[in-house]
């Protein structure tokens, strides 16, 4: 009575097999997407992280070439001046200085 058939036992054990089969490849399935999720996050942030810093790096390399093409001509402007006193000279001595530095100095034009 309590003993079971042969294909009984099979069956069960079949049946416990693919349970157990199916569990372990479910675990597995989960451990992945959870561990590839994490990674894809923490790629994202540093990534995210890397292009900020060299948006910074970049403006802050744009910003010293600005600068010191402003320093250029400010001390275009000074070696200018002590060569001719502009604030004490006619306007022609002016004019004749200033258009020496427009040909040396494309952007005083606006002057």
């Amino acid at each position: 009575m309590f003993k079971k058939s042969k294909k009984q036992k099979i069956k069960n054990f079949r049946s416990l097999m693919i349970t157990l089969i199916i569990a372990f490849l479910g675990l597995n399935a989960v451990v992945l997407l959870i561990t590839n999720s994490s990674l894809i996050f923490f790629n994202f942030q540093t990534e995210k992280n890397l292009i900020a810093y060299h948006q910074q790096l970049t403006a802050q390399n744009a910003a010293n070439t600005s600068k010191h093409f402003i320093l250029h001509k400010i001390e275009s402007l000074k070696d200018g001046i002590r060569l001719t006193n502009l604030a004490n000279a006619k306007k022609e001595e002016q004019k004749l200085c200033l258009e020496k530095l427009l040909g040396l100095e494309h952007s005083f034009r606006q002057i």
